[in-house]
């Protein structure tokens, strides 16, 4: 049966073409772009290293999460011996409390638990610049002086700070630091709390 069109010769091959491989498809995609709604972060915000409040010096975390304080038991006595570990202001600052702890031991623990609640209840420094003196907690703490009980007032205090910071600690601890060291322990939780206050401003 023959047919009325032409039979198309075959396309001879190039040399060229018959040794090389074929070139394979580069399928080419866009970006999608950022529509409405959406939120960009630049490259530098990310990797820029996040502080947490409550361990803003840093202090070394152990395995199990928790961490010593930052101020030692004794470092109110290294504020006035030693001459090159802290600077000039923070000596200056850490006498104060220390004198303040000595001294007035009602004021420096109704201070520091006016901070700590303040602290927990609203996440920022107390607004009031001294925190009041006079408060309920200050009469308290000064009546179970008398009877050397001052120092139960101080386990609880202690307690909440470390639960907060994730500090190293137990309740017996507690006890004993606000039995045997009372001064030092109010110093140490004022300092303690200072830390957040300072990166809550």
């Amino acid at each position: 049966m023959s047919s009325d069109q032409p039979e198309r010769a075959p396309q001879p091959h190039s040399p060229a073409d018959a040794g090389s491989p074929p070139v394979p498809q580069v399928q080419v995609t866009q970006q999608p772009r950022a529509q409405q709604g959406m939120t960009t972060t630049p490259i530098s915000e990310l990797a820029r290293p996040t502080r947490n409040p409550r361990n803003s010096h840093p202090t070394p975390v152990g395995p199990d999460g928790t961490r010593e304080w930052r101020y030692g038991i004794c470092d109110c006595c290294e504020a006035f011996v030693h001459q090159f570990v802290w600077s000039a202001n923070e000596k200056q600052h850490m006498r104060d409390t220390c004198y303040l702890a000595c001294w007035c031991p009602c004021i420096s623990y109704s201070r520091s638990k006016a901070r700590l609640n303040h602290l927990v209840n609203h996440g920022t420094r107390h607004p009031v610049r001294g925190v009041p003196t006079c408060s309920a907690d200050c009469w308290l703490y000064g009546l179970l002086r008398f009877c050397c009980l001052g120092w139960v007032l101080q386990v609880s205090t202690r307690r909440t700070i470390r639960a907060r910071y994730n500090i190293k600690g137990s309740d017996c601890g507690d006890c004993m630091t606000g039995l045997c060291c009372t001064f030092c322990d109010l110093y140490q939780q004022s300092l303690e709390i200072e830390l957040e206050e300072n990166q809550s401003r």
